[in-house]
């Protein structure tokens, strides 16, 4: 009796779940797992957050970094598959809060709206531009180059009777991903948007934001610390060795909570960790493997 109840509480321990944005609540997103996965974030999104002045004055500035970082993620998976007139017409939750809850923070949480209001970080620093709900896409074209365009909610109900979407979103706003919609600079190159243009991007699983939110010893900065991974890899190969302080210094976190969100993240086998010490028993570099979903673009795009 005592074996199958400790056998319980492992389950319960891996099968977490975001309190704040369920299962069904994905399903009211209308979301497709097969076709709706893959997201190219470009490169230098890492670089950009880094150099934020404002991160050196707050106490927990990595916990901030992260959460700039999953919200802009966030924003750049909505934006690409025309997520937000679902949200609008399936939650009754205020578009903002929704968000929120989608990266396992309470919706009345207002500690990190200094990010992603507008005019806050994420749009200061040419991340993000804020934009009225009658901007936001709703319909998604590829060309057969590969060129992603949209058609924005006020052009494309301006030729259907009686069709006013507009007038119920009332002062929404959302969020356009600049890196992915405008041309990018990165080392004096120019290329456009990580949408259409796959080169200096690194490719996300969606289903990996889901499972990070739904278990909280991972969360937004877990989910963060393995998509730097993830970027690392795109650049050093699958197996990539970087130290502890290259981590902490690259995203603001302390060296206690790397620790903490990769032992979390190799308990659950996202990650194999190749530690090695010098012969004073300090660490070297570790070498770092990722286990990802889906191995490039064209198998989900």
């Amino acid at each position: 009796m005592r074996q199958k109840k400790e056998s319980d509480k492992k389950k319960r321990w891996y099968f977490n779940m975001n309190k704040y944005f369920s299962k069904k609540d994905y399903s009211k997103l209308n979301y497709n797992k097969r076709y709706e996965r893959a997201i190219g974030m470009s490169s230098n999104i890492f670089d950009i957050l880094s150099e934020v002045e404002e991160w050196d004055g707050l106490g927990k500035k990595g916990k901030s970094y992260c959460y700039a970082f999953t919200y802009y993620y966030l924003q750049t998976w909505l934006y690409m598959y025309c997520k937000y007139e679902i949200i609008q017409i399936n939650f009754d939750t205020p578009m903002a809060k929704v968000i929120k809850s989608m990266i396992g923070v309470s919706p009345n949480n207002k500690t990190f709206d200094f990010i992603t209001k507008e005019g806050g970080i994420l749009d200061k620093y040419n991340l993000t531009k804020t934009i009225p709900y009658k901007q936001c896409p709703v319909k998604r074209y590829i060309s057969e180059e590969g060129e992603v365009s949209f058609t924005i909610e006020e052009d494309y109900y301006s030729g259907i009777d009686g069709a006013n979407f507009g007038s119920q979103s009332g002062n929404t706003k959302v969020k356009e991903p600049l890196l992915s919609t405008r041309e990018r600079v990165i080392d004096g190159e120019l290329y456009d948007g990580s949408y259409s243009d796959k080169r200096m991007t690194f490719m996300t699983d969606f289903e990996v934001f889901i499972y990070c939110m739904e278990n909280e010893d991972i969360g937004f900065i877990g989910f963060t610390l393995y998509m730097f991974m993830m970027n690392n890899k795109n650049k050093y190969g699958k197996a990539f060795g970087i130290t502890i302080d290259r981590i902490c210094e690259s995203i603001k976190l302390s060296d206690r909570e790397v620790y903490r969100r990769l032992s979390a993240l190799e308990k659950r086998k996202m990650i194999t960790i190749n530690r090695s010490r010098n012969e004073n028993g300090k660490n070297n570099t570790n070498i770092y493997s990722l286990k990802i979903k889906v191995d490039n673009f064209e198998k989900l795009y």
